[in-house]
């Protein structure tokens, strides 16, 4: 008869043996493992410093790239807009002096005069303020000018703000009184800021944008794109202009490309924040006035150069 201790010391040494296995068995993968590990990391990191450089490499390119087009710019445009009147409006409060201003200079070095700036408050396309917009847009007209019969905002006070800014076929359009008449009333409104003391009309109009709404994006892009609408249908030729931020699909050049009628009467520019762009806005212009419509600018959906002036 087999004594009990004899299974007590036997199933010890069962479990001595697995537990001595596994430590052995742990202990020879583990090895392995870690030295895989190690290497995988190694290479990980091999891969972010190069990675790092490359981004470097490109850094400078761009830098460099971004001179000489700024250098070589004056000479691309020069004589582009000549004896041509401009009107910039900023559209919304993302919009800085850094990215209107020399949008500015370069249609000026083309030859352009830059008879006005305007800038459009976030409240210009707040939901909120459309029925005042409208009701101010509807009474006390200035002579000779009528709006379409619509109840859209966009489309009424976009109508008045045309009929302000352009000059047809490079007439004299609308009077003085009557256009700080209009601008004054809807800055009352806190919708607009009159940037330039003598506002002239002109045959030229961009639209300079900035990043993209924070709430109701397809309201106030359909306001803004009323607006443009407007301006073309008056008889301007009109250039939508911004950085990346707003190419997006919520920002204003991302829903002007992806509306199939504004499309093909209006151009926009997405790299206007730098001298390329701002050339291709100059370029667009032109095109423009010919009669053809784009997209231009750094973005897959764009062309990379807006026709060439002849």
């Amino acid at each position: 008869m087999i004594d009990f201790k004899y299974h007590v010391v036997s199933l010890i040494s069962v479990f001595l043996a697995i537990a001595l296995g596994i430590i052995i068995g742990t202990t020879a993968l583990n090895g392995g493992i870690v030295t895989n590990l190690q290497s995988n990391v190694s290479g990980l990191k091999n891969d972010k410093r190069t990675l790092e450089n490359r981004v470097t490499q490109l850094d400078q390119a761009l830098t460099n790239n971004s001179g000489f087009d700024a250098s070589v710019a004056p000479q691309l445009v020069n004589g582009v807009l000549k004896d041509q009147n401009f009107v910039v409006i900023t559209a919304g409060d993302a919009v800085t002096a850094e990215l209107r201003d020399p949008i500015i200079k370069m249609m000026q070095a083309a030859g352009g005069k830059n008879t006005g700036a305007i800038s459009l408050t976030d409240g210009y396309t707040d939901p909120s303020h459309a029925d005042e917009m409208l009701k101010y847009a509807s009474s006390d007209l200035p002579a000779g000018v009528n709006l379409p019969e619509s109840n859209d905002p966009g489309t009424v006070v976009g109508s008045l703000l045309a009929a302000m800014i352009v000059a047809p076929n490079g007439g004299p359009g609308q009077p003085a009184a009557a256009i700080t008449t209009v601008l004054s009333g809807l800055g009352s409104l806190g919708v607009l800021k009159v940037d330039s003391t003598d506002i002239q009309p002109a045959s030229n109009v961009v639209i300079v944008t900035s990043g993209a709404p924070s709430s109701d994006a397809k309201q106030r892009n359909q306001m803004l794109l009323a607006l443009a609408s407007a301006l073309d249908k008056a008889g301007a030729n009109v250039v939508i202009a911004g950085d990346d931020s707003a190419a997006g699909a919520k920002g204003l050049i991302g829903a002007a490309k992806a509306d199939a009628t504004v499309a093909t009467s209006i151009s926009t520019v997405d790299n206007a924040d730098r001298a390329s762009g701002q050339v291709n806005v100059v370029w667009a212009l032109k095109a423009e006035d010919g009669g053809t419509s784009g997209a231009y600018g750094a973005r897959a959906d764009a062309d990379p150069i807006a026709p060439a002036p002849k």
